[in-house]
């Protein structure tokens, strides 16, 4: 499969993306009703939320996933 990464400087805040062309998943259902002991979706949206940032997960069910994190600066 294929991975890219982009790191953007922003006069507010850093964004990082990481993008895959892989299976994919439903993120909302992740979050209704993760399998047993497949919680990271909900631990890295805590963790970004408690650190001050956002984390934005887009994917769907063959199409590859996207994941935005968008850190304030100081």
């Amino acid at each position: 499969s294929r991975v890219e990464l982009a790191v953007v400087p922003g006069p507010d805040d850093v964004t990082l993306t990481l993008r895959d062309d892989g299976v994919g998943f439903d993120p909302a259902e992740a979050l209704r009703h993760p399998e047993e002991g497949h919680y990271g979706v909900q631990v890295m949206t805590d963790l970004a939320l408690q650190a001050g940032a956002t984390l934005d997960v887009s994917s769907a069910p063959g199409n590859g996933t996207c994941w935005r994190l968008r850190v304030p600066r100081p």
